[in-house]
C-alpha cells in the first residue's frame, strides 16, 4: 500500500501524515506477527505503540484544513465516545483480572482514545467542503473498519475468543486501510 500511495504522489501536503501513518502501520504489522509475539511477548506493546502513532498521524492528517462545523463534530464525538465506552468496558474489566493485564490498562486506554479520535476526525470529513462526498465516505468507512478490526483483536486477545478472529481482523484492517488511503487520495 505504501508503494501505491507513493506512486499516486500521496506524500505532498497533508499526505505526509498519511504516508507516515502507513509506515507506522507496517511497523505495527511486523511487531504483531504471531511468531514474534510468541518468542517475545513484549512485541505486542511495540506493535501497540506503532499503531498508536498510526492513529495519531491519521487523525492529524484528517483535520488538516480545518475541522468543519462544531455541531456535527460534537455529535460525532459524543456518538463515538459512547460506543468506545461500551466497547472498552469489557476489555478493561478482563485486563483487571491478571497482573499482566493490569499493566496494559493505561496503554490500552490511551490507544483506544487515539483510535476513537481518529475515527471522529475521519467522520468529520463528511461535513467539510474541502472533501468530496465519496472520498469522505470512503475515509469514514475505512476508519470504522480499522476500529472494528482493533475491537475484534482486543476482545479476542483479552476478553473472549472470537471464531475466525484472525481472518476478521485481517479483512477489516486491510479494507479499512485501503478505504482510508483511497478516500484521502480522492478528496
Amino acid at each position: 500500500m505504501l508503494v501505491w500511495f507513493s506512486a499516486a504522489h500521496g506524500w505532498s501536503g497533508r499526505g505526509f501524515y498519511f504516508g507516515l501513518a502507513l509506515i507506522f502501520s507496517l511497523l505495527g504489522d511486523v511487531f504483531l506477527l504471531k511468531g514474534l509475539i510468541q518468542i517475545r511477548p513484549a512485541f505486542f506493546q511495540f506493535g501497540l505503540v506503532a499503531f498508536l502513532f498510526t492513529q495519531i498521524l491519521y487523525g492529524i492528517g484528517f483535520i488538516q484544513g480545518g475541522i468543519g462545523a462544531v455541531f456535527p463534530l460534537l455529535v460525532v464525538l459524543i456518538f463515538i465516545a459512547g460506543i468506545s465506552i461500551l466497547n472498552g468496558k469489557s476489555i478493561l474489566q478482563s485486563l483487571q483480572k491478571t497482573n499482566e493485564g493490569k499493566k496494559l490498562v493505561l496503554p490500552i486506554i490511551i490507544y483506544m482514545t487515539a483510535l476513537s479520535l481518529m475515527v471522529v476526525s475521519a467522520l468529520t470529513t463528511l461535513f467539510r467542503s474541502n472533501w468530496q462526498p465519496a472520498a469522505a465516505i470512503l475515509s469514514g468507512l475505512g476508519a470504522i473498519l480499522f476500529y472494528i478490526s482493533d475491537s475484534i483483536l482486543a476482545h479476542d486477545k483479552f476478553n473472549q475468543p472470537i471464531n475466525n478472529s484472525e481472518l476478521l481482523v485481517m479483512v477489516t484492517y486491510h479494507l479499512g486501510q485501503i478505504a482510508i488511503i483511497s478516500g484521502f487520495l480522492l478528496r
